[in-house]
């Protein structure tokens, strides 16, 4: 992928694989790439070379912070179709995926797209994150612009005292509904209440927002058991693409809601196709009926020893895949 995507020499990207020892690339070395490709006014090669940049720094960040894994490569392979992917769904898969890593007792450091989750702490926990709201910030830019993070506050964080902070954690305490001014901006699409799980690649996580129907502006219900764990690649993608038929089950509004916060529809409302963001599935076009190519699971397998057969196991705390249910 690196020569035919970035047009790069056999020779280097060998090197490059042995210089990173497996199927990764240095930030540095994609930086070099870019310039290279600018200069020689190679433009779509530099715009690959730029978004893999962009996407190792941001979505799919990794706990090395110096290099991204080869294998999104594949999601840029046409340029046309990166529009069309919900980015957002795979930001959640990568966060969620290292985030159970990180629950695990020898785990020391946290990979994935940290911004992300350092905002969402600052929106609903205002009572235990030492935050900085910016002044200035007008709700028409990017939520995660609204904070103002230093290295002071960073390097001041003692894990006793949060883990004090949390234990006396009240409901009033908690910002359910941190988003009713940015509404405005940012309308509240009924596909959040989407329930079941997302993927991409081989890699699969639990979506459940029913747990968490407050944020939406909604009284808490008893949510409903855990799903089975093996499903199919197939069964996730339509019950993605049909959503609205896998809806949460919402209680009553809460009244009255904040200003500016847009209620979730009583009604789930009839979305076309073409309005429903794809999956990550590198390598299909938008006239396909055909299986989607399997170049990003075939790398990603090999990293993660996933199993073989069309089944897909999602992973629990002890990271242990099986080929029996």
């Amino acid at each position: 992928m690196r020569v035919d995507l970035l047009i790069v020499s056999p020779e280097s990207a060998r090197a490059e694989t042995v210089q990173c020892r497996g199927p990764y690339v240095r930030l540095q070395w994609v930086r070099e790439v870019y310039q290279r490709r600018c200069q020689a006014c190679h433009w779509t090669d530099a715009a690959r070379a730029y978004l893999l940049h962009l996407l190792g720094c941001t979505l799919f960040a990794n706990k090395s912070a110096t290099n991204v894994h080869v294998v999104y490569l594949e999601a840029l392979r046409d340029l046309s179709m990166t529009e069309r992917y919900a980015w957002g769904v795979a930001a959640l898969v990568h966060m969620y995926d290292h985030l159970n890593d990180a629950s695990m007792s020898h785990s020391q450091q946290l990979g994935g797209y940290i911004t992300l989750l350092q905002c969402w702490i600052y929106e609903h926990f205002p009572s235990v994150a030492e935050s900085t709201a910016d002044q200035d910030y007008d709700e028409a830019s990017p939520r995660a612009c609204r904070w103002i993070a230093t290295k002071k506050t960073v390097k001041s964080i003692r894990t006793p005292s949060y883990m004090e902070l949390l234990d006396r954690l009240r409901i009033p305490d908690v910002c359910w509904i941190p988003y009713g001014e940015h509404r405005e901006v940012r309308v509240f699409h009924v596909r959040s209440c989407y329930s079941g799980l997302l993927h991409w690649g081989p890699v699969a996580v639990y979506y459940r927002p029913e747990r968490v129907v407050r944020q939406f502006g909604y009284t808490q219900t008893i949510h409903a058991p855990p799903v089975d764990s093996w499903v199919s690649y197939d069964d996730i993608h339509d019950r993605w693409m049909h959503y609205e038929d896998h809806i949460v089950p919402a209680g009553h509004a809460v009244d009255p809601l904040p200003h500016g916060h847009a209620p979730q529809p009583r009604v789930v409302p009839q979305v076309s196709q073409t309005d429903i963001p794809r999956m990550l599935e590198p390598g299909a076009s938008s006239t396909s009926t055909e299986e989607p190519r399997h170049a990003v699971e075939e790398c990603l397998r090999l990293v993660r020893s996933v199993t073989q057969d069309h089944l897909v196991y999602v992973r629990c705390r002890r990271r242990r895949h099986t080929d029996q249910a």
